[in-house]
């Protein structure tokens, strides 16, 4: 069986470094605790490579596009704009 590839950005992310390891190894990184490691594994079970990309498996069963940083901006920044009264009430918080 051939090892999945995975994009550079997500391998580099600081956001799913860990999860890509274990999807990869199926081991935890070395260094971790062992409840550290068990923890890590378990979360990565909803994740998957599907060409070159990551996926996250809702409990439907349906995948769900994994978002980088900027990526993740981008599209709240979107949604908060959309709903006025929401992105009023986020930057009096701020």
């Amino acid at each position: 069986m051939a090892t999945p590839q995975i994009s550079e950005a997500f391998i580099d992310s600081p956001w799913y470094a860990y999860i890509i390891f274990v999807l990869l190894n199926l081991q935890a990184p070395p260094g971790l605790s062992r409840t550290k490691g068990r923890f890590l594994k378990m979360k990565s079970m909803k994740y998957c490579i599907i060409d070159n990309d990551l996926f996250w498996k809702d409990n439907g069963g349906i995948l769900l596009s994994c978002l980088l940083k900027d990526e993740a901006n981008k599209v709240s920044c979107r949604r908060l704009w959309r709903t006025p009264t929401l992105a009023k009430q986020l930057l009096i918080r701020f």
